[in-house]
């Protein structure tokens, strides 16, 4: 009988020693499923914020081109104008330095936008290198 119960301590060993690996295996599971849900979130989150980010960029290109093509249409404006007074020859000497004026003006306003365009830009290739860099971050958590 001392044997059979040896047989049965060892085995009764055996076995909570197995449990004992199971119930680690089971916490390991849990952690994982917490960190590969938190993990889901962040991915959630950063691919809200690059769709945003191309919103914004979206947005900020429609803009420019609309005050682009605003510009484009005064500009023809003027430039009509200024073919209808040479033609009627009305007051041909102040008008002429009247264009000028406005072709300095226009020039200055053309340089002030191509300035403000040119810093919009940089602004957006830097939004640009942040949700690539974002993007590449995700991809690498999904790898």
């Amino acid at each position: 009988k001392t044997a059979e119960l040896e047989e049965l301590q060892t085995r009764l060993d055996i076995v909570r020693e197995q449990a004992s690996h199971a119930d680690t295996w089971k916490e390991s599971a849990v952690q994982a499923q917490g960190e590969n849900q938190k993990l889901r979130e962040e991915l959630e989150r950063s691919e809200r914020e690059s769709e945003d980010e191309r919103q914004i960029r979206r947005a900020l290109e429609a803009r420019f081109e609309e005050k682009l093509n605003l510009k484009t249409r005064e500009a023809e404006s003027l430039h009509t104008e200024v073919s209808r007074l040479k033609q009627a020859g009305d007051q041909l000497g102040p008008v002429l330095t009247e264009l000028e004026h406005l072709k300095l003006e226009n020039r200055h306003k053309l340089e002030h936008k191509n300035k403000e365009i040119s810093r919009l830009q940089a602004a957006l290739q830097v939004a640009e290198a942040g949700r690539q860099k974002g993007e590449n971050q995700v991809r690498s958590m999904r790898g």
